[in-house]
């Protein structure tokens, strides 16, 4: 039966995937900022720089919009999503770069399937310790919790 464009994977698709260079060097720089230290203002500006490298990298002539709504140093951020219709990100909850990188896949066009395997297995590229510490919950990816 064919899937819906909404129809969630039933696990995170970690694959072997190739990634344009241009992303790799832009996930290493991103790495490097240590996207989840610093005031809610400082994480804020790195994602926001992360979304401004991807632009230009897959969007130059159709820059999607990042927005944020309350963030918080914990929960989770299910409820971050992509207005299409806006052409906007908005980024809710706790700071995640793979939702960060989901939800701009979607902002490239990509559906749930692509948008899970596209944003997990980047992560998994530029963060591989954390990755493999972390536990799949159905499609999404979480850290363990102690």
């Amino acid at each position: 039966m064919p899937r819906s464009r909404n129809d969630y994977p039933d696990n995170p698709m970690v694959a072997p995937m190739r990634f344009k260079r241009a992303t790799l060097n832009t996930m290493r720089e991103f790495k490097r900022m240590r996207p989840w230290r610093g005031t809610e203002v400082e994480k804020m500006a790195k994602f926001i720089w992360l979304y401004e490298q991807l632009n230009e990298i897959y969007l130059p002539d159709n820059h999607v919009i990042l927005e944020f709504g309350r963030m918080t140093d914990n929960g989770d951020s299910g409820s971050s999503h992509y207005r299409p219709y806006e052409h906007t990100v908005r980024l809710q909850g706790k700071f995640s770069v793979i939702t960060a990188l989901h939800e701009f896949r979607h902002a490239m066009g990509g559906d749930e399937y692509q948008a899970v395997k596209w944003s997990v297995n980047l992560y998994r590229i530029t963060f591989p310790r954390l990755f493999a510490s972390m536990q799949s919950q159905g499609h999404v990816i979480r850290a363990r919790r102690s």
